[in-house]
């Protein structure tokens, strides 16, 4: 069971589950509880309260009277929409405009200002410098809706984001899923690297677009789980591919659209989601190997040409012998032949060309 949550917190996706086998042993408790302190972790819901024992974590508690009220859950991790430096106990509940959807959240509760949020994403996507055109995200006196690519709603909220083709470079930030009034983000072709963050899954996005990128891993399945996005949940058909196809897959959008934009297997090395080309070799379903520099070709023509003289010669040494020694097989058949029969005492030389003779005259 402990194998299993650690492979499952480390996609950051996963909900704590309500209860636990009463039979669960204190050891398994313990590293469960240590699981769950891991800083980057990103758990919904709540502490169970099987897991908020006295034993555990106690020391957190230390010289608070024991009628303050102690939560033993807040030393494993601090509850939804709380904070603390170590994201356990003390935990400090967020203030306005400030938002944390998960357990044991180390540091500051989420920043909901979409200025901030939008300035903390240009900073994580021009890595390499600023990106390509005419951009204006680094001037801050310009307002947010007014930022290339971005458009707002009436009421100002961020709605689009369209930056295709502009060279980000960098991650994608956590921070991008909360915008609250998101619908459509569109960072395809650039060279975004890392993983596609689960908190995506946050905003309400009706068209999303990262392919022709860097990313890697898989699609978190909380997002592959969020219905209407690219089609996503319709007929009941809730798919990852909607978001970006696998890694060694492609297709023309980089996407699955459920109809004609299908993922298809592209053989070889392949190692990024969302590819939207496949080279021809290895679309034909053939692993392409290695090759030679040219530089590299006389020595391996030569070396091969250098292996089979010596093979050759060998093979007509073998050959020689091989005559040579039936020759001087087929002579010793016409003399006398004594064979040993036996080292032990009492074997004797026998001259089997005598003992033929003798054995013709008896007949």
């Amino acid at each position: 069971m402990v194998e299993e949550m650690n492979f499952l917190v480390s996609w950051n996706v996963i909900s704590v589950p309500p209860t636990y086998n009463s039979m669960i042993i204190l050891f398994e408790i313990f590293v469960l509880a240590k699981t769950l302190m891991k800083k980057g972790n990103k758990l919904t819901g709540k502490v169970p309260r099987d897991l908020c024992r006295s034993e555990i974590n106690s020391d957190f508690f230390w010289g608070i009277p024991e009628d303050e009220g102690r939560d033993y859950c807040d030393s494993i991790a601090c509850p939804v929409n709380t904070a603390a430096f170590e994201g356990v106990f003390p935990c400090k509940p967020c203030t306005d405009k400030y938002f944390n959807p998960y357990l044991g959240r180390y540091g500051d509760c989420i920043d909901l200002n979409q200025g901030d949020i939008l300035r903390k994403f240009y900073e994580a996507t021009s890595i390499s410098g600023a990106w390509k055109g005419d951009v204006n995200w680094a001037d801050e006196s310009i307002h947010e809706c007014r930022y290339t690519g971005v458009i707002c709603d009436n009421s100002g909220h961020v709605i689009s984001i369209n930056l295709q083709g502009r060279g980000l470079t960098g991650t994608i930030p956590e921070e991008i899923g909360f915008l609250q009034y998101l619908q459509v983000l569109n960072l395809a072709d650039n060279q975004l690297e890392g993983f596609v963050p689960s908190d995506l899954r946050w905003a309400p996005l009706q068209e999303l677009d990262i392919s022709g990128n860097k990313l890697r891993g898989i699609i978190p399945p909380g997002l592959c789980l969020k219905p209407n996005v690219n089609g996503n949940g319709d007929r009941g058909d809730y798919n990852c591919a909607r978001f970006a196809c696998p890694i060694r897959t492609y297709s023309s959008t980089g996407w699955y659209d459920g109809d004609t934009s299908i993922c298809k297997p592209c053989y070889g090395n392949m190692p990024y989601l969302g590819q939207k080309v496949c080279a021809s070799s290895m679309a034909r379903g053939t692993v392409k190997g290695p090759t030679l520099s040219k530089s590299l070709v006389p020595i391996f023509v030569g070396v091969t040409a250098f292996v089979v003289v010596m093979v050759s010669i060998g093979l007509a040494s073998l050959v020689h012998k091989i005559r040579t020694r039936r020759r001087e097989a087929e002579l010793v058949g016409m003399s006398p032949n004594k064979i040993g029969v036996s080292s032990l005492p009492g074997s004797e030389t026998v001259d089997l060309n005598s003992r033929y003779r003798i054995d013709n005259d008896d007949e």
